[in-house]
């Protein structure tokens, strides 16, 4: 029997990053062919990357033994959030002891469930390579420190610091975000690698040309600060008072019922209740571009999932400037329009409501398909493959 390949998904729930976990897992498929691996993850999240990996036409899934873990809770307190990241820790490590695998992949990983790896890593001498991945928790790097107590000792500033064991690495989704690692964390940024977002395609053609006489300016996710749901609506709110032909849709869903009273009558589809698939794809489809006026420091260090949802429909952007997704303008081209201000946007949204730019639309799709081929699964696994080897290879410590 040869060495597993174990992907394990230990932070998120249900439907979250499904789509990127499944494309991620099809990397792993396609950099290691024709050997099996094992996903593991929270029972909904298995049956959600699952239909996303069936909906994408995989031709690997037969290769792949589904299991089910324990996930943390967020918002527990310190000591059950501690319990959990030791208890699916401790149960992949052992199950790894009798037969290392070849590669363990942690899909996306927290602070403290990084401060139990890396001990336990150290204490059970583990020499199999482990890739982590972490999202948004990097950006806690650029923050103060955390009023909570016990966050002063475990935060990743804090845990970035320990010593690091050899067959660790780390992956920046992105080369702006292991950029910016670079000034603010320099010795940390060692361990990192760069892998771009994996991503599965909803439009694989060329959209058909936008409706007659109407604008649809569209706000991918749910609503946060840091994704400028709230600017969003206030651009909503100031260009409908000015345009005749423009309309803002939510493809997505508020998590606070509270909150839709407050944005329903200005934005179409405000609602508490998560999207379904088809409605969710009903909604991305009928947009004419996507809106991002997400918080430029936050996604110094942290990807953007609502960012490929534009280019998997094939929308193009107005995008607040930021690091993430000027660095795809610069690789992709005319993708869009990046604005540096709240004002800009404005003006864009309001310029386009009043003439409608055919050709240089169509130009800007055409740019998306061409150039989004850098997320796909294909492009990604030899990148993926090279991180591994590394890993093999005596390096840090």
């Amino acid at each position: 029997m040869g060495k597993p390949i174990i992907v394990c998904e230990v932070e998120k729930r249900g439907i979250e990053h499904a789509v990127y976990n499944a494309a991620l897992l099809e990397t792993v498929l396609l950099a290691y062919k024709g050997e099996d691996v094992v996903f593991i993850a929270e029972s909904a999240h298995v049956l959600a990357v699952r239909d996303a990996l069936a909906r994408a036409s995989s031709s690997h899934m037969n290769r792949i033994a589904w299991r089910e873990i324990d996930v943390p809770q967020r918002g527990a307190g310190f000591g059950k959030v501690m319990h959990a990241e030791w208890r699916w820790c401790r149960r992949i490590l052992q199950a790894c002891a009798a037969n290392p695998p070849r590669l363990l992949l942690i899909c996306s990983i927290t602070d403290s469930g990084l401060l139990v790896l890396k001990m336990m890593m150290h204490a059970r001498r583990t020499r199999f390579p482990i890739v982590a991945v972490p999202h948004s928790v990097l950006s806690t790097l650029a923050l103060h420190q955390s009023p909570r107590f016990w966050r002063r000792f475990v935060n990743l500033r804090q845990v970035l610091r320990l010593p690091h064991p050899r067959s660790l690495r780390y992956v920046a989704l992105g080369r702006s975000i292991h950029r910016f690692l670079e000034e603010v964390a320099p010795k940390a940024a060692t361990a990192f690698r760069t892998l771009d977002l994996a991503y599965f395609w909803a439009r694989t053609r060329l959209p058909d040309p936008p409706e007659p006489n109407v604008v649809r300016f569209g706000y991918f996710g749910v609503n946060s600060l840091n994704k400028g749901f709230d600017t969003f609506f206030e651009l909503a709110e100031e260009a409908l008072r000015k345009t005749s032909h423009s309309e803002f849709t939510m493809v997505g869903f508020v998590r606070d019922p509270a909150d839709c009273p407050k944005y329903a009558e200005t934005i179409v589809g405000v609602s508490s209740t998560p999207l379904s698939g088809a409605e969710f794809a009903r909604r991305a489809e009928s947009l004419t571009y996507a809106v991002w006026c997400g918080n430029p420091s936050h996604y110094r260090l942290t990807a953007s999932a609502s960012f490929l949802d534009a280019l998997s429909y094939v929308k193009p952007g107005i995008y607040l400037r930021n690091p993430f997704i000027e660095h795809y303008f610069e690789q992709m081209g005319d993708i869009g329009h990046l604005c540096d201000t709240y004002e800009e946007m404005l003006e864009v949204i309001l310029a386009l409501d009043r003439e409608f730019p055919a050709a240089r639309y169509r130009s800007q799709c055409e740019n998306i398909l061409r150039g989004r081929g850098i997320f796909e699964p294909a492009t990604l696994a030899p990148q993926l493959r090279a991180i591994v080897d590394e890993c093999e290879r005596p390096g840090l410590g």
